[in-house]
C-alpha cells in the first residue's frame, strides 16, 4: 500500500514531464539549427518592421505594411505605422508613406494588394489592431504609384485578433483571426498547450460577415489560386495549409484537403504558377517568446509548395537562418527570379536568390483535422 502511494504521484509526475516533452517536440524546441542560402540575400530597404509585404508585378512595386511591433506589445499605442511604397526598378530608392489618408490610430499588420480583374482598380486590405484586442479592416483605394485614398473601415464584435486579410471584391474580403484569446494572457498559453486555440476564418460578401471556419489551430496567412478556384488557409500551430474550393467569392466554400508545410507557417503568398510560398519557423516557441518580450534569436524557414490542383507535388526549402544571420522572417514574395522577405522584429527588407538545387521534403498529407 505505501509502495502503491508512492508510485501513482510519481506516474502522474512522470506522465505530464513526458506530455509537456511532446508539446515543446510539437513547437519545434528540440529541432536542430541550420542554415541554407542565406549568403544569397541582400538589404534593399531598412526603416521599419514589415509583418507583411505585397508586390504590385505590373508597376515593380513593393507596398509594405510598417508598425513598431516592439512598442506596440508593449501597448504603447501612441506610435503610429504606415503603409509604405518600394520602387523596385529604381537603384538605391527608399520606401515612401503613401498612407498619408490613414486612420488616426494606425497599426498595420497583415493586408493584401487585390486588382479588380476587369477594370484593372486595385485596392489594399489592411488589418488594422486600433489596440490590444480590437481589429478592424481598413480598405485604401490605389490612386496611383504613390497614393492610396482610405475609403472603408469594417469592424466586427467577434474581430479580436485578426491575423491576414484576403481581398476578393472590393468589398469582399476574407480575414483569419488566430485566436479568441489574448494574446500575452495565461488563457491563451493553457489552450495553446492543449491545442485549443480556437482561430477562425471569417468571410465579409460587402454587407453581411459570416464565420466559415471555427476550429483553426492559430489561423493565419491566406492565399487564392491563379484561377480562383482554391482557397489557401495557414494555420499556424498545425504547420500546415489547408485546401477549400466552392464559391470563393460568395464564402460558400468545402474543405478538399490538407497538408504539412515542414514549417509553422505565418505568412503564405500565391505566385502566378500556383506555387504556394511560406515563410516561417521551425521553432514556434522562439518566435511566441520573443513577442512576450524576451531576447530571442528567431530561426526561420522559407518554403514553396507547387500544387496540380489541390494536390501537392513537390514541398521544396528555399531558405533557412539560425536566427543568428537574420531572423524572424514573416512573409516572403517571390519577385522575378528573386524573393522578398520582410519580418516583424527586423527592420531590414532582403531581397534573396531563389537556389537552383533546394532541399526537397517529404509530403505529407494531414488528416488530423
Amino acid at each position: 500500500m505505501a509502495r502503491l502511494r508512492i508510485l501513482v504521484p510519481l506516474l502522474s509526475i512522470l506522465g505530464l514531464f513526458a506530455l509537456l516533452v511532446k508539446r515543446l517536440a510539437d513547437f519545434g524546441v528540440f529541432t536542430p539549427k541550420q542554415s541554407f542560402n542565406t549568403e544569397s540575400c541582400r538589404v534593399i530597404a531598412n526603416f521599419s518592421s514589415c509583418e507583411d509585404i505585397q508586390v504590385d508585378y505590373a508597376n515593380d512595386l513593393l507596398y509594405l505594411s510598417a508598425n513598431n511591433w516592439t512598442a506596440y506589445f508593449r501597448e504603447e499605442y501612441s506610435v503610429q505605422g504606415g503603409i509604405y511604397v518600394l520602387d523596385l526598378k529604381q537603384k538605391n530608392a527608399k520606401p515612401k508613406l503613401v498612407s498619408v489618408d490613414q486612420p488616426a490610430v494606425f497599426h498595420p499588420h497583415g493586408f493584401h494588394l487585390y486588382t479588380d480583374p476587369e477594370t484593372k482598380e486595385k485596392v489594399l486590405f489592411v488589418i488594422n489592431h486600433k489596440q490590444k484586442g480590437h481589429s478592424a479592416i481598413e480598405v485604401f483605394d490605389v490612386i496611383d504609384k504613390d497614393t492610396i485614398k482610405h475609403r472603408e473601415t469594417f469592424s466586427h464584435d467577434l474581430l479580436i485578433n485578426a491575423n491576414e486579410v484576403l481581398g476578393v471584391g472590393k468589398r469582399q474580403f476574407y480575414v483569419t483571426q488566430d485566436t479568441k484569446y489574448p494574446l500575452n494572457g495565461i488563457t491563451l498559453t493553457v489552450a495553446a498547450a492543449l491545442g485549443r486555440e480556437a482561430g477562425s476564418l471569417f468571410h465579409f460578401d460587402g454587407k453581411n460577415w459570416k464565420t466559415v471556419i471555427e476550429n483553426l489551430n492559430l489561423g493565419n496567412g491566406l492565399a487564392v489560386s491563379p484561377d480562383h478556384k482554391l482557397l489557401f488557409v495557414g494555420e499556424t500551430n498545425k504547420k500546415r495549409v489547408r485546401i477549400y474550393d466552392g464559391d470563393i467569392k460568395s464564402g460558400d466554400i468545402r474543405f478538399k484537403a490538407s497538408y504539412n508545410l515542414d514549417l509553422f507557417p505565418d505568412n503564405i503568398e500565391m505566385d502566378s504558377d500556383g506555387n504556394l510560398w511560406a515563410a516561417g519557423f521551425p521553432n514556434l516557441l522562439a518566435m511566441s517568446e520573443r513577442i512576450k518580450g524576451r531576447d530571442l534569436k528567431v530561426p526561420v524557414r522559407i518554403m514553396k509548395a507547387s500544387f496540380e490542383g489541390e494536390k501537392l507535388k513537390d514541398l521544396t526549402k528555399m531558405l533557412e537562418t539560425t536566427g543568428e544571420e537574420f531572423m524572424a522572417q514573416t512573409v516572403v514574395v517571390p519577385y522575378q527570379d528573386k524573393m522578398i522577405l520582410a519580418g516583424i522584429f527586423t527592420p531590414e527588407v532582403r531581397m534573396c536568390n531563389v537556389p537552383k538545387d533546394a532541399p526537397r521534403s517529404e509530403i505529407h498529407f494531414d488528416t488530423d483535422l
